[in-house]
């Protein structure tokens, strides 16, 4: 049962940990892309409306104040819109209505998108070499037809960000951009304006645009999603410090992809890590990929429009490859984490071709040249760049390394290693865009030294059950 302002509202499909909100329509109040992307997270099926509302901050009104309401007045204003269209089936049961709003503060003085890059350039210029606040709230509205709205819960979190300072050159062509004119404070800290920032203390999601973490727990606290397994959680707290390391490394915040390792973990897992907008799985096995890779997308099918996810799930081989299996593994998967042997390409391209599949595969170094380890050291790697070049169906497309199992700082020099060899060789004209480093242990170390794939298992999914 799921309590909803005093009222049991039953839970008929309680025991299937995929669906979080059995019993709630969800919209969320807003258009803005960064948003959407950050709500999915919650693993709830949602629509999107714009609030349009005056904006107009009061008389001597405070930042906080003026962010939280903002968020709750967008969020009221969305309730109006959903009583003023037809009764729909959708709408017999009750909707909660998410409402966000950020403000960047310099003390008390707000400062809001700009109207004009004059104004932009006036903003960076009063920002650069100065600590400010940016402050993100959130609320959420009860909406059923015939009633009037509640506000159930609703909160603001305040984040601390320093810009280093900037010169006028840097300002005009940051501008130039265009990033700067839909942004509070005139930049973006997810994208080019991220380089302007030298420091963030607090919620880097809150910078970003809504404070996640802050708003997951509002949620449970109040039994309007459940999280049994702290899947929900688990996967907010990585995909945010995934954000913040490629942010420190001087990338943008979705620069670095997350492979969830569903390797052993059962289907019920990776449905929820499906529902929370985890596109790419990664499996050891060729047997419980072909399993699960059948089984995930009969799931998918069976999902009703509104919860059915707009991707289909992508498929990473990411275990030792036998030559005698891999046909079957290029068959069923789109991306190879650690192909070794010229054979075992072939076979795999093979695959790919006879499914009309695609392969991009990662070759794998051994950097520390451990025995138990597969991998290829820098002239085995060169010669098998060049004999796949020739193959149709599979490209290779970057490197990967699995480090030893150390304290993080221990694998940097390693993680440091694969990427100078990585510009090395496309200095050389070979093309690889990608490096898989990083687990659940050392991945902020390795993001920070320029991976683009991330492998995260047991920090997504828990310890992993015997095989």
């Amino acid at each position: 049962m799921i309590k909803v302002n005093g009222n049991d509202q039953t839970n008929d499909q309680s025991k299937d940990q995929t669906v979080n909100v059995p019993c709630f329509s969800w919209v969320l109040g807003s258009q803005s892309p960064r948003r959407k992307t950050l709500l999915k997270y919650l693993g709830v099926p949602f629509d999107s409306l714009p609030a349009n509302i005056d904006e107009s901050i009061k008389a001597t009104e405070k930042p906080s104040v003026y962010a939280l309401r903002m968020a709750e007045e967008k969020a009221l204003k969305v309730a109006e819109k959903l009583a003023q269209q037809e009764l729909k089936n959708s709408m017999a049961k009750p909707t909660l209505i998410i409402g966000g709003d950020t403000v960047v503060a310099l003390g008390e003085k707000v400062l809001g998108k700009p109207l004009s890059e004059s104004e932009a350039l006036a903003t960076l210029t009063e920002l650069a070499g100065q600590e400010h606040q940016v402050w993100s709230a959130w609320a959420v509205v009860q909406f059923m037809h015939g009633q009037e709205p509640i506000i159930l819960t609703s909160g603001v979190s305040k984040s601390t960000v320093n810009m280093r300072e900037l010169t006028k050159d840097e300002i005009i062509e940051y501008i130039a951009s265009g990033e700067p004119m839909d942004k509070a404070g005139s930049y973006g800290i997810q994208g080019q304006g991220g380089r302007f920032v030298s420091r963030v203390e607090g919620s880097f999601f809150s910078v970003i645009g809504l404070p996640m973490l802050d708003l997951y727990t509002a949620l449970v606290e109040k039994g309007l999603i459940f999280d049994q397994t702290g899947f929900i959680k688990r996967g907010i707290e990585l995909r945010e410090r995934v954000a913040f390391a490629a942010w420190r490394s001087g990338r943008s915040v979705d620069a670095v992809n997350v492979l969830a390792v569903s390797k052993f973990h059962s289907l019920e897992s990776i449905k929820q890590a499906y529902m929370c907008d985890f596109e790419h799985f990664g499996e050891s096995y060729v047997q419980e990929l072909l399993n699960k890779h059948d089984e995930l997308k009969q799931y998918q099918q069976q999902l009703g429009p509104a919860d059915r996810s707009n991707y289909e799930p992508v498929w990473h081989y990411i275990g030792g490859i036998q030559t005698n299996k891999a046909k079957r593994i290029g068959e069923n998967s789109h991306w190879v984490h650690g192909l070794s042997r010229f054979s075992e390409a072939q076979k795999l391209a093979q695959g790919a071709q006879a499914s009309g599949n695609s392969i991009q595969a990662f070759i794998q170094v051994n950097l520390a040249k451990e025995k138990s380890k597969s991998g290829l050291d820098e002239i085995e790697l060169r010669s098998l760049l060049e004999a796949c070049e020739k193959l149709n169906g599979l490209k290779v497309v970057g490197l990967m390394t699995f480090p030893p199992l150390d304290e993080p700082e221990n694998n940097r020099k390693y993680f440091r290693v694969l990427r100078t060899l990585r510009d090395q060789l496309e200095s050389e004209g070979y093309h690889l865009p990608h490096l898989s480093m990083g687990t659940s242990d050392d991945f902020e170390v390795a993001i920070e030294e320029g991976s683009t794939w991330v492998r995260l298992g047991r920090s997504l999914f828990g310890e992993r059950p015997q095989a």
